[in-house]
């Protein structure tokens, strides 16, 4: 936050369930000038008043976003709720406390009495600006203002606030879809942007599961003990922690550099830091079973070399199945030697080494000129995670608090473990068929779909097969029955993502193989409802020609309608007119007489649409069921009308 939020506003708030956000007035017809005020002068940044009546405040906090317009995808309250325009807060003072003056009936009005309300916190034995502006004052999480029978259990807070103490910020999305793709497969490949804190995301979540204590203190009661231990051990090696980073070299052409290999003149192997973990795993899971930790493989700039040189064994062993007791039916192969040998150090190296179900493989990856592209072979054998979106609206984050990242961490840590290792079967469930029956019968409707969309991609022979539907059905499945301190997906959420990291991938070529089945995936996209209305014709019907312009403009009013686009160097055009601001309309009755101005809630009896098809009340992203695999596809139109060739990594 850049200085201190402006003292306006408070807002009537009916506390929803599940959400943080609050409203303007239900009637839109008698609150055309608080609707205004809303969407106008309210900003990220302001203290928001939360009142309940005439004589209680029910609650303090900032405001995080910019206005959510009526019918966007990302309304808190889906398509169904009564209000029109909404904003996401903070609540930093949750606690109620009556007031000896009258608050007024308006729903959105500025608040005069800021000392007063301040006072009367006061007496209380609460510190409104401590809770305000502390750094140590935690952002109070999605759920915490609600009334304590609807918090989450025991108060825990979440995966996402651990990031964010830890100076770094992931959407809920993003780290639910994170956690149930590394459930599910045990592989997931992180893509997308330089600087988007990909790798961070695997590195910190690792360090959170990792039992090793250097993990959890913080950097300088550490570097001592580093020191001390340096002269011990292998460089940058740890005997306990369950987690290894390797950077990824340009020169690797074999799996030499993971695995070792055998050194004939001096008749040991060449054992490597990878190995040497991938023993641990193995030791690990043999002697304590469903008790054993979690193990994670960071492959850093993992194109930077053709991944089906170095990696070919993995991806081979991996997708050979996995026996009763979890671990891989097939073999990493170390050596041609019927015996064991020994390594440089004296350890055992045996000639094969299946690998066990604790093992969790994460790969970052940036596209660029230097780096090469992944087949779809590789993009087939993971869960691809995109990072491209970046919003510094809310940039730079709070900073770094270490002392309430460790007290996070102690409160979640054992929750997640225990839902890691399911049971003992941890990223093994893939092959448990009854685990995958019950997944593919609990898809209902969201299984008829998928049979949708693969009949639909089969006359293009980009359809999928029976791996695929069992992957997509356990990642659902996992996304929407996630523990409480990760966050769960809806259905559409689980299904959107699931679509756009395994089926997606699949696409790879000239505009002549792709265009056709691209558009048959953004219509099969749609929301039901706007399949036949609301939606632009080109996207329902894709034998409709289009060209690149439509698909920019498109892309352009993905999150904001076109209006909202227009109508803003409009209103910085009043401001700078002679008599300084642009007018506000003052009540009811002024809004209704004046013909000449439009507000807000006006607007969304407008529907004028612009090349795109867009309406200029609805995001673009607003026409869509499944959001994340409409936008992709268009961007890989883009692509197609652009280079004519699209690939999905690219």
């Amino acid at each position: 936050m850049q200085g201190p939020p402006r003292k306006i506003g408070f807002s009537h708030i009916q506390w929803p369930p599940v959400t943080d956000v609050i409203y303007p007035g239900r009637n839109p017809t008698l609150n055309y000038n608080l609707t205004w005020v809303f969407v106008h002068e309210v900003q990220p940044g302001d203290i928001i008043v939360a009142k309940r009546g005439a004589k209680e405040i029910v609650g303090i906090g900032i405001v995080t976003s910019d206005c959510i317009p009526p019918g966007h995808s990302d309304h808190p309250l889906g398509d169904k709720h009564e209000h029109q325009h909404a904003r996401k807060v903070d609540w930093r003072v949750t606690e109620s406390v009556q007031v000896d003056f009258n608050l007024g009936g308006q729903t959105v009005a500025r608040e005069n009495r800021w000392d007063a309300i301040v006072e009367a916190y006061q007496k209380r034995g609460i510190n409104v600006y401590e809770r305000l502006w502390s750094d140590q004052q935690p952002r109070i999480d999605v759920h915490e203002h609600l009334r304590e029978d609807q918090q989450l259990p025991n108060g825990v807070p979440s995966l996402v606030r651990y990031f964010e103490a830890k100076g770094f910020r992931f959407t809920k999305e993003q780290v639910a879809a994170f956690y149930a793709a590394l459930k599910t497969k045990g592989f997931v490949i992180l893509s997308g942007l330089s600087g988007t804190g990909k790798t961070k995301l695997a590195q910190l979540f690792a360090e959170l599961l990792c039992p090793c204590s250097k993990c959890h203190k913080s950097k300088e009661e550490t570097e001592g003990e580093m020191q001390a231990e340096s002269q011990k051990q292998t460089e940058g090696e740890c005997k306990t922690c369950t987690h290894l980073f390797l950077s990824v070299r340009p020169d690797w052409r074999d799996s030499k550099a993971l695995l070792g290999y055998y050194n004939p003149l001096t008749g040991n192997y060449e054992s490597t830091p990878l190995l040497r973990f991938l023993q641990q795993a193995c030791e690990d899971y043999k002697n304590n079973k469903d008790k054993a930790n979690p193990y994670f493989v960071i492959l850093d700039e993992m194109n930077l070399a053709h991944v089906e040189y170095y990696f070919a064994d993995f991806l081979s062993v991996l997708e050979s199945g996995r026996d009763e007791e979890g671990w891989t039916k097939e073999a990493l192969r170390l050596h041609s030697f019927s015996q064991s040998l020994r390594d440089q150090d004296g350890n055992e190296i045996p000639p094969t080494l299946p690998l066990p179900p604790n093992l969790y493989i994460i790969g970052t990856v940036n596209i660029d000129e230097t780096t090469y592209m992944f087949s779809p072979k590789v993009l087939d054998r993971a869960f691809t995670l995109e990072f491209r979106e970046v919003n510094f609206s809310n940039y730079p984050p709070e900073g770094v608090d270490e002392e309430e990242a460790m007290r996070i961490a102690e409160q979640i840590r054992g929750e997640i473990l225990g839902n890691l290792r399911n049971k003992g079967k941890f990223c093994a469930v893939v092959a448990d068929k009854d685990e995958v029956r019950k997944a593919l019968q609990a898809l209902g409707d969201k299984g008829t779909e998928l049979n949708d969309l693969n009949r639909i991609l089969q006359p293009y022979d980009l359809h999928f097969g029976y791996r695929v539907l069992d992957e997509i059905a356990l990642f659902v499945q996992n996304a929407i029955n996630a523990p409480d301190v990760i966050g769960e997906l809806n259905d559409n959420e689980a299904l959107d993502y699931a679509v756009l990291m395994k089926v997606l991938p699949k696409f790879h070529g000239p505009r002549q193989k792709l265009e056709k089945p691209l558009r048959e995936v953004l219509r099969w996209a749609l929301c039901k409802n706007d399949s036949n209305k609301d939606a632009p014709s080109w996207v329902r019907n894709p034998d409709e020609a289009i060209d690149l312009r439509k698909i920019s403009e498109a892309l352009q009013n993905w999150e904001l309608p076109k209006q909202l686009h227009q109508a803003q160097p409009a209103t910085e055009q009043a401001e700078n007119e002679p008599g300084g601001r642009a007018e506000q309309p003052t009540n009811a009755q002024q809004e209704q007489g004046n013909q000449t101005e439009t507000t807000s809630d006006q607007a969304t009896q407008v529907e004028a649409k612009g090349q795109s098809g867009a309406s200029a009340t609805k995001p673009f992203k607003g026409h869509f069921r499944y959001p994340n695999t409409a936008k992709k596809v268009l961007q890989m139109l883009r692509q197609l009308y652009e280079t004519g060739f699209a690939s999905f990594a690219q």
